[in-house]
C-alpha cells in the first residue's frame, strides 16, 4: 500500500494484495512450476485492490471519495469496504456521513429486478478524557425485485476507570429482509447487545469479559438482521488465536449469517451468551493469550442447536526485529438438542502466520 500527496491536504491512498488465495486449491495443479494461476484459481485474487481512494483533509472536515473502508460503533453492524463517499464534520461531536454503491446489479437500467443497492448512513461520536459516547443510523436501499432493505439504529459508548475499562453497544433494525415466495415483505427484526468489561491487572497482563444478548424471532415473515454489512473486522468467536483471521467459526454453522454471534443456529433464535479471556506479554518478546465463549440460543424450541463451545489459544512472539511469528488453536464444539439428529461435528483449526513489516 501507499500514499501520493498530491497537494496541501490532497492525497491519493491505495493498498493491493499480491497472489491472496487458498493454499493448495487456488492455485496452479501441475507438479512443476506453479504460476499461481490455472482453471481453479479466481484470477481477480492475483492482483486484489483493496483500497484506492482520494482524500481531502482541512482543519474542521474531511471528504473521502472511491473504495475505501468504513465502520459506525464497535464495527458490528456497519463494517464495509466499499464504493462511494465518507465525509466527516470535525466538529466537538464529530458527524460522519457515509454513501456507498453495495450492487450495480449488472446494468446500468434500474428497472425491475437490475435496480441498484445503495447504502446510506451516519454516527454521532462524542470523545472524552475517559469516555466515549456515540448514536449511529443505517440503512439499505434495494431497488431490484428482492427488496431486502433493512435498517439500523444504535448506540455504543465506553468507559475507563483507573485499572478498568468498559465497552458496549445496543443495536435495534428494522426495514424489509426481502420478499417471501407468496409475495409478502420479509421484516427485518433485531434487538442486540454487547458489552464487554476488562481488567489491566497488572502492565503486562489483562483479563475480561464479555456478554451477548440478541432477541429471537418466529414468525412466517420475520426474519432476524445481526448487521446490514460486514467485511469480518469485529469476530469476537475469532479472539485468543494469535490474531485476527476474520473467519469466524461459526460461519458453517449459521449458514453464514452476518455476525454470526448473535445468531449462531442461522435460524433467527437470538443468542444468550458470553466469554472470558486473557493476555500475558513475557520475557518482553512473547506474548500469551486464551480465551473461552458459550453461546445458546434465546429460542431453543425453533432449531437443532442447543449450544456451543469455543476456545481459544494462541502465543505472539516478536521473534526478529520487525518480524512477528504468530500461532494459534481453535476449537469450536457445538452441541444439539435433537436426540434423532446427534451432535453436530466438531471442528479445530491450527493457523500460523509470519508477519513482516517496514
Amino acid at each position: 500500500g501507499g500514499k501520493i500527496q498530491v497537494a496541501e491536504g490532497i492525497s491519493g491512498h491505495f493498498r493491493i494484495d499480491l497472489s491472496e488465495a487458498q493454499w493448495g486449491q487456488q492455485t496452479s495443479t501441475n507438479r512443476g512450476w506453479n504460476r499461481g494461476s490455472s482453471s481453479n484459481v479466481d484470477s481477480d485474487r492475483q492482483v486484489q485492490v483493496d483500497r484506492a481512494y482520494a482524500r481531502w483533509e482541512r482543519d474542521y472536515f474531511n471528504l473521502i471519495a472511491g473504495q475505501a473502508y468504513t465502520s459506525f460503533g464497535n464495527q458490528i453492524v456497519v463494517d464495509q469496504n466499499q464504493f462511494g463517499f465518507i465525509f466527516r464534520l470535525k466538529l466537538p461531536v464529530v458527524l460522519d456521513f457515509v454513501y456507498s454503491k453495495i450492487d450495480e446489479s449488472g446494468s446500468l437500467n434500474d428497472d425491475g429486478d437490475n435496480g441498484d443497492v445503495d447504502f446510506f448512513g451516519g454516527q454521532a461520536t462524542y470523545k472524552a478524557d475517559n469516555w466515549s459516547a456515540g448514536a449511529l443510523l443505517a440503512a439499505i436501499n434495494d431497488d431490484s425485485d428482492e427488496d431486502d432493505s433493512p435498517g439500523v439504529f444504535g448506540f455504543f459508548g465506553s468507559f475507563n476507570f483507573g485499572m478498568f475499562a468498559f465497552n458496549g453497544e445496543l443495536d435495534a433494525f428494522f426495514g424489509d429482509a426481502g420478499t417471501a415466495a407468496d409475495g409478502a415483505s420479509i421484516d427485518a427484526k433485531g434487538v442486540q447487545i454487547y458489552l464487554d468489561a476488562k481488567a489491566n491487572l497488572l502492565p503486562n497482563a489483562y483479563v475480561g469479559a464479555e456478554f451477548f444478548w440478541a432477541d429471537s424471532y418466529s414468525g412466517a415473515n420475520e426474519e432476524q438482521q445481526t448487521g446490514l454489512t460486514d467485511s469480518d473486522s469485529w469476530v469476537p468467536a475469532d479472539w485468543g488465536t494469535g490474531f485476527y483471521t476474520h473467519l469466524s467459526p461459526l460461519t458453517g454453522l449459521s449458514g453464514g449469517q452476518f455476525v454470526p454471534v448473535f445468531d449462531p443456529s442461522g435460524a433467527s433464535a437470538g443468542v444468550v451468551g458470553g466469554s472470558i479471556y486473557g493476555n500475558i506479554r513475557f520475557m518482553e518478546k512473547f506474548q500469551a493469550r486464551a480465551k473461552y465463549m458459550y453461546l445458546t440460543p434465546n429460542d431453543s424450541g425453533s432449531n437443532n442447536l442447543d449450544y456451543v463451545n469455543i476456545f481459544n489459544v494462541g502465543v505472539i512472539w516478536d521473534c526478529l526485529p520487525n518480524t512477528t511469528a504468530r500461532v494459534g488453536y481453535n476449537y469450536t464444539g457445538p452441541s444439539s438438542d435433537n436426540s434423532e439428529l446427534g451432535d453436530f461435528d466438531r471442528a479445530q483449526a491450527v493457523i500460523g502466520m509470519l508477519e513482516l513489516t517496514w
